[in-house]
């Protein structure tokens, strides 16, 4: 009996604890969460968010801890092909393509931030694909649960038929990142002179997806953005139909645990055809 009346002050002290308004914690994200987990619970609306923006469910949100009192930061990518009929399905994103295959990125940030994605050329120079001046006018800045294909409309990346391996650098971060801006201001420099032009239809090369290349990234300056995040704080989810859960999908998830408000996001995608 006595045993029992000395642990009550403790027990009541925990209770107090989980009562707390709010109950937000201060370690990092539970080791044991899964990529996706992590990227719905940031989906979740925050205080005095209009939008009511959400993806996950409740049940998605509440397995994960706060850290720092921000949501871990992530994307979710995959890759849409063009079928007969001109509908777009996902693909698994390690497939390997073959000449005249036509596809898009598809592209979705768990947070408001600013994303980049820039491809490797035969020369060894990235040239930006986001942002575009085709796309939201070369701004950059992207929205909680939005989703960016990459490129619009009517337009695809088309695969020649030179075999080979394209590859691709995406980056979201919570602030912008100066290197990069550089393209973006490249980008927007001519936006209005743009803007004050007549529309005309897209030549044929446009069509087939050619990329308009304003300025370029060597392997240094990327190289750096990559070793600015340690991989350790980085985790990947691949999933697909057989993934357990009520949505089917072929994706990739990656997210930035730390939820820290300079975290970022980086993901070297390599798109492989035959």
């Amino acid at each position: 009996m006595q045993k029992s009346i000395k642990r009550r002050p403790w027990l009541f002290s925990l209770l107090c604890l989980c009562l707390l308004p709010g109950n937000i914690w201060t370690q990092p994200p539970q080791k044991g969460l899964k990529a996706r987990d992590l990227f719905l619970a940031g989906t979740e609306p925050r205080p005095g968010d209009k939008s009511g923006q959400t993806i996950g469910s409740k049940a998605d949100r509440d397995k994960v801890v706060k850290g720092n009192g921000q949501y871990p930061l992530g994307l979710r990518y995959s890759i849409l092909k063009q079928i007969q009929g001109g509908e777009a399905v996902e693909v698994d994103p390690e497939s390997v393509f073959r000449s005249g295959d036509r596809i898009r990125l598809n592209v979705q940030a768990n947070d408001t931030g600013y994303l980049y994605i820039i491809l490797r050329g035969s020369s060894g120079k990235w040239s930006p694909l986001f942002p575009s001046k085709e796309i939201l006018n070369g701004n950059n800045k992207v929205e909680r649960g939005g989703q960016y294909e990459i490129p619009l409309g009517s337009v695809w990346f088309a695969f020649d038929e030179r075999p080979g391996s394209e590859k691709l650098f995406i980056v979201l971060s919570r602030q912008p990142e100066p290197d990069f801006e550089k393209l973006v201001q490249s980008l927007r420099q001519g936006t209005p002179a743009e803007a004050e032009k007549p529309k005309t239809a897209p030549t044929p090369k446009e069509e087939e997806g050619a990329v308009q290349v304003v300025s370029s990234l060597d392997d240094a300056t990327v190289g750096k953005m990559r070793g600015q995040v340690r991989s350790r704080d980085l985790i990947f989810e691949k999933v697909d139909n057989s993934t357990p859960g009520a949505k089917k999908e072929k994706a990739v998830y990656v997210v930035n645990r730390t939820g820290t408000t300079d975290s970022r996001v980086v993901v070297d995608v390599t798109l492989k055809h035959q």
